[in-house]
C-alpha cells in the first residue's frame, strides 16, 4: 500500500479547494461544529436543510455526499455522522475518518481536506485528535492488492490528506499529533502486509529478511540465532515444534537503543522485552486442525508481525527507549520427524514438558522465548500472541485477553489500549490453574484441558519469566476480522500494535514536568541527549526537567561534574558568597545538560540529632543562617536560569522518623513554628523563590487529620494566602509510605490538588503515574476539581515556564566538555573545603 501524505496547515477550511471536505455532526445536535458550520453557512444552509430533512441524521458512520456546485473551492462535502454525543470517545474520530477514507475513495477522489473532528470530546488534545483522525484515515483507506492482476484502477489508494486548523497557536500539536498517528498507523499497516502474505511466501526466513531491514533503521541491531545455535543454546521447545518442517527455524532478536536507551558501562540497563509468537504457518501438527478456515494460519505469526512493527516505529519516531523484540520463528507441520503427543521436550530454562497437544505449540515456542528474554534483566516482559482459541470464545473478537504478573504494568497496558481503541480485558492468573497442568512424566504438561484454555496457557508461560514484571497479551480473539469494519480491514487486523506506543505518557497525558534519578543519568553526553528528546515529545511547551542535586549524599549527577559537599559545609563556611558561587555552578552544569530545574535547596533546620533524613543537609540549627545561606543559594541557581525549590514546607528538620518509610510528626507549638521552622521559607518567599515542595509530615498545630502535603490550612491558608506565597507548590513523591500508607495514589492526588498543590510528584511506578492522572482528569470532569482552580495552578506553571525557560533552546553537546566540570569549579570546590576545613580547626 502507498504511504498516505499527511499536510497540516493554517486556514479556513470553507475557503479550501479540495476534491472533497470531510465533515462531521453528532446525531440529535441541532447546532453544527465550527467547521461544518462555516461550510454550512458558506453552502447557504445546504447541509442544516440535509440534517433537518432527516436525510442525514449523524448516525455513527453514516455518511451523505453533496456536490458544491461551485459555491465554494471544494468539489464535494462528506458528512460523516459521530453518533450520540454523550457516547463519544476518541475511537468514535478514528472510526469516523476510517468510514470517511473508504468513501472517499468509493467516490473515485485521491485526495481529501479535513478540520479537527471531535473538538468537544472533554479530556483530549488536539494532539490527540489528530493522532486519532490520522490513524483512521490511513487505517480505513487500507488495501492489500500484491497478488491482484485486475481492476487496478479501482483499487488506487488515497494519496493525501490536508488538515486545516483556523488557530495557528494549535496547528504544530497537530503537526505532532498526525505525525504519531502516521507512525502508529504504518505499523499496523506493516502487520497487516506481513499476515495477508501467504505462507509460502511469509516463511521464518522471509521472516528474518523483514528483520534484517528494520535493522538498518536508526538505532537497531539484528541477530538471527539459526537451528545449529538454538540447538547448542538447549531450545528444545522452540526446535521441538521446528521438527515437522522443512522450513529452517529462525530465532530473531532485534535490539533498538534510543538515546536514553544506550547501554551502561556498568552493565546496568534495563531493556523493555517484546516477545512474539511467530508461527509462520499452524498445521496443528500430529493434532491436526480441521481444514475449515485453515488458510487463516498463516497469520498466527501475527505476535512476532507486531514486535517487529513496534520496534520500527520506536527508532522512526526516536523514542528514549532500549527495547529487545525476540521472535521464534517456525512452521508447525505434521511432518515424518514431527513432535508427538506424549513426547518430553526439555526447554531452554531446564524445566521439562509433556506434549499432550502439538497443536499447542505456541506456547512451547514462547517458553524458550520468555526464557531467553530474562537474560537481559529487563524492567518489564510482554509477549504477544494468538495463543487460544479460548481467547475468543470467552472475548469474542472486540477484546484483547491480558494476564500478568504486575498490576502497574497491566494498568499502562489497559490504558494504552482504551485510548488506541484496542481494548484489553483483565483475566485471572491464580496458581490454583497450574494444578490443570500436572505431569505424572515431567515438570508440567503443555495443556490443562478445556477449562479455563485462555488462563492455563498463561499460566503455563509464567513459569519462564521468572520474577520479572510480565504481561502476556491473547490476541487470538482480535488478530482476525470476518468483516469490514471502519478501519478495520477483513483478514488480519493489526490489532494490538497501536496500544504499545511507549511515548504514551507524554503524549496523552502531557504532564508538566519530569524528575530524573541517579538510574537515568550516565555521561554528559547521555544527559544532553536524553533531555533534548524527551523535549521533542513536548513540542508545544517545554518540559520542566528536574534533578535533586542538593550536593553531599543527595547528588544525583555522574561522575564527570562538579560535585559540591552536602549544605552543612556552606554552614561551616558561613559565606553566602560561596554558596551563591557553588549555586551558580552547579545551574551552569546543570543548564548546559538540559537540566532546567533544581529540587534544592534544603531549607530546612537541622534541630533535631536523631533525624534520619535531614542531617547534613541542612545548612545549620540557626533560622537566620539558614535564611542568608538558603536565599544566596536561591539567588545563585535562579540567576543562571534554573528554577529553584525550597524544602520541605513546613519544615522537616525536627522529626524523628523517616517519610520515606512512615508518616513523622512535628509536634511543637504553633508559636515555634512561626519562630523557628518557617522562618526561612517567610524569607525565601519574600525574596522569589519559584518553588516550594511540600513535606509529608504532620503538625498537629496546624492540621490535626492530614500531612502538610495534603492539608489545605497548610497549602492554601498559611502558604498562600498568610505567606503570601505566589510561586508552584510542589509535593514530594506521593509514593512515600507516608503518604500511601494512609491513603490511595488516587486519592492522595486529588487531596494534595485539593489542598493547593500545583504539581504532583510520582517518582516511580508508571501505573500509578497513569492512575493518579485519571483520577485527576475525572475529578475535574465530575466538578471535584473546579475548574478555576485547575486554571489558578495551569497559570501558575505557565508563569514559571516563561520565567526560566523562554526562549527555550535544546542543550548544545559541542558545549558540554568546556562547561561541565570545568577548571574553575574544580578551584571552586577547593576553596570551599579549605574554608571549611580551616573554620573547623578555629572552632577547635
Amino acid at each position: 500500500m502507498k504511504a498516505m501524505e499527511i499536510t497540516v496547515k493554517e486556514g479556513r477550511i470553507e475557503s479550501e479547494p479540495a476534491e472533497v471536505l470531510v465533515l462531521s455532526h453528532y446525531e440529535g445536535e441541532t447546532a453544527l461544529q465550527d467547521g461544518t458550520a462555516a461550510v454550512n453557512k458558506a453552502l447557504d444552509g445546504w447541509l442544516q436543510d440535509l440534517i433537518k430533512s432527516g436525510e442525514f441524521e449523524g448516525k455513527s458512520n453514516q455518511t451523505a455526499l453533496l456536490h458544491t456546485q461551485g459555491k465554494i473551492p471544494a468539489k464535494r462535502v462528506l458528512l460523516v455522522g459521530l453518533g450520540k454525543k454523550k457516547d463519544a470517545r476518541l475511537d468514535t474520530v478514528r472510526q469516523a475518518m476510517g468510514t470517511a477514507a473508504k468513501r472517499v475513495r468509493q467516490a473515485g477522489a485521491r485526495s481529501f481536506t479535513t478540520p479537527v473532528h471531535g473538538p468537544s470530546l472533554k479530556g483530549t488534545s488536539v494532539m490527540e485528535l489528530a493522532q486519532a483522525m490520522v490513524e483512521g484515515a490511513v487505517l480505513g483507506g487500507y488495501q492489500f492488492t500484491e497478488y491482484r492482476s485486475d481492476n487496478k484502477e479501482e483499487l488506487k489508494d488515497l494519496e493525501r490528506m490536508t488538515v486545516v486548523e483556523t488557530r495557528g497557536a494549535k496547528v504544530s500539536e497537530i503537526k505532532e499529533g498526525s505525525r504519531r498517528g502516521l507512525a502508529t498507523a504504518e505499523a499496523t499497516i506493516f502487520v497487516r502486509d506481513l499476515c495477508n502474505h501467504p505462507a509460502n511466501v511469509m516463511t521464518p526466513a522471509r521472516i528474518a529478511a523483514e528483520a534484517g531491514h528494520i535493522g538498518k533503521e536508526k538505532g537497531v541491531r539484528v541477530r538471527v540465532l539459526e537451528q545449529r545455535d538454538a540447538e547448542k543454546l538447549g531450545m528444545g521447545a522452540f526446535l521441538g515444534v521446528a521438527r515437522g518442517s522443512h522450513e529452517p527455524p529462525k530465532f530473531i532478536i532485534l535490539e533498538y537503543q534510543g538515546n536514553s536507551g544506550a547501554r551502561r558501562k556498568d552493565g546496568n540497563a534495563k531493556p523493555i522485552v517484546l516477545v512474539g509468537k511467530t508461527i509462520t504457518f499452524d498445521t496443528g501438527g500430529i493434532s491436526l486442525k480441521p481444514a475449515e478456515n485453515m488458510e487463516q494460519m498463516k497469520a498466527d505469526m501475527t505476535g512476532g508481525a507486531e514486535v517487529l512493527a513496534a520496534v520500527r516505529a520506536a527508532s522512526r519516531l526516536g523514542l528514549p527507549l532500549h527495547l529487545i523484540g525476540i521472535l521464534p520463528a517456525t512452521e508447525n507441520m505434521p511432518g515424518g520427524r514431527a513432535i508427538k503427543p506424549g513426547d518430553i521436550l526439555t526447554t531452554l530454562s531446564g524445566k521439562t514438558v509433556e506434549v499432550q497437544n502439538t497443536d499447542a505449540e505456541g506456547r512451547l515456542i514462547l517458553a524458550d522465548g520468555l526464557a531467553y528474554a530474562t537474560r537481559y534483566k529487563p524492567a518489564a516482559i510482554i509477549d504477544v500472541a494468538t495463543l487460544t482459541g479460548a481467547c475468543s470464545v470467552a472475548l469474542g473478537q472486540f477484546a484483547i485477553g491480558m494476564l500478568g504478573n504486575n498490576d502497574a504494568l497491566k494498568s499502562r497496558i489497559q490504558n494504552a489500549g482504551h485510548r488506541a481503541g484496542e481494548r484489553v480485558w483483565e483475566m485471572p492468573l491464580w496458581e490454583e490453574y497450574f494444578e490443570q497442568l500436572h505431569s505424572d512424566v515431567a515438570d508440567m504438561r503443555n495443556i490443562g484441558g478445556r477449562g479455563g484454555g485462555m488462563i492455563t496457557a498463561a499460566v503455563f508461560l509464567s513459569k519462564f519469566v521468572g520474577e520479572y514484571p510480565w504481561v502476556h497479551l491473547d490476541i487470538a480473539s482480535t488478530d482476525w476480522s470476518e468483516r469490514e469494519r471502519p478501519y478495520i480491514a477483513k483478514g488480519p487486523t493489526g490489532i494490538g500494535t497501536r496500544s504499545r506506543d511507549l511515548a504514551d505518557l507524554l503524549a496523552r497525558y502531557r504532564p508538566g514536568g519530569i524528575i530524573l534519578f541517579s538510574r537515568n543519568l550516565e555521561t554528559p553526553a547521555q544527559i544532553v541527549r536524553l533531555t533534548n528528546d524527551l523535549q521533542k515529545l513536548s513540542p508545544q511547551t517545554p518540559l520542566l526537567i528536574s534533578v535533586d542535586q542538593e550536593g553531599g549524599r543527595v547528588s544525583r549527577l555522574p561522575d564527570g561534574f562538579t560535585l559540591f559537599p552536602p549544605s552543612s559545609v556552606f554552614g561551616q563556611c558561613d559565606s553566602s558568597g560561596l554558596a551563591y558561587a557553588a549555586a551558580s555552578a552547579i545551574a551552569v552544569e546543570l543548564r548546559a545538560v538540559g537540566i532546567n530545574m533544581n529540587l534544592a535547596p534544603v531549607l530546612d533546620l537541622n534541630t533535631n540529632p536523631q533525624n534520619p533524613i535531614i542531617g547534613d543537609r541542612a545548612f545549620s540549627a540557626n533560622p537566620m543562617q539558614v535564611c542568608e545561606l538558603g536565599l544566596a543559594t536561591i539567588a545563585g541557581l535562579q540567576d543562571n536560569k534554573v528554577i529553584a525549590c525550597g524544602k520541605h514546607f513546613p519544615g522537616h528538620g525536627d522529626t524523628a522518623t523517616d517519610s520515606h518509610k512512615e508518616l513523622p510528626v512535628v509536634s511543637a507549638s504553633m508559636e515555634r513554628l512561626r519562630e523557628v521552622e518557617l522562618r526561612p521559607f517567610r524569607h525565601a518567599i519574600g525574596n522569589n523563590l519559584a518553588t516550594i515542595m511540600s513535606a509529608h509530615v504532620l503538625y498537629p498545630a496546624l492540621d490535626a487529620r492530614f500531612p502538610a502535603t495534603l492539608s489545605a490550612a497548610i497549602l492554601t491558608d498559611l502558604l498562600r494566602d498568610d505567606l503570601r506565597f505566589k510561586g508552584l507548590a510542589l509535593t514530594d513523591d506521593l509514593e512515600m509510605h507516608a503518604i500511601l500508607d494512609h491513603h490511595g495514589i488516587e486519592e492522595a492526588a486529588i487531596l494534595a490538588f485539593q489542598a493547593g498543590a500545583d504539581m504532583l510528584l510520582i517518582c516511580q511506578d508508571r501505573g500509578r503515574q497513569v492512575a493518579a492522572m485519571e483520577a485527576f482528569h475525572n475529578a475535574v470532569k465530575d466538578g471535584l476539581l473546579p475548574e478555576a482552580r485547575v486554571e489558578a495552578s495551569l497559570r501558575r506553571i505557565a508563569h514559571v515556564k516563561e520565567q526560566f525557560l523562554h526562549p527555550y533552546a535544546p542543550a548544545d553537546p559541542a558545549g558540554v566538555n568546556q562547561v561541565v566540570g570545568s577548571r574553575a569549579h574544580k578551584d571552586l570546590l577547593d576553596i570551599i573545603l579549605q574554608t571549611s576545613e580551616r573554620r573547623l580547626k578555629a572552632q577547635v
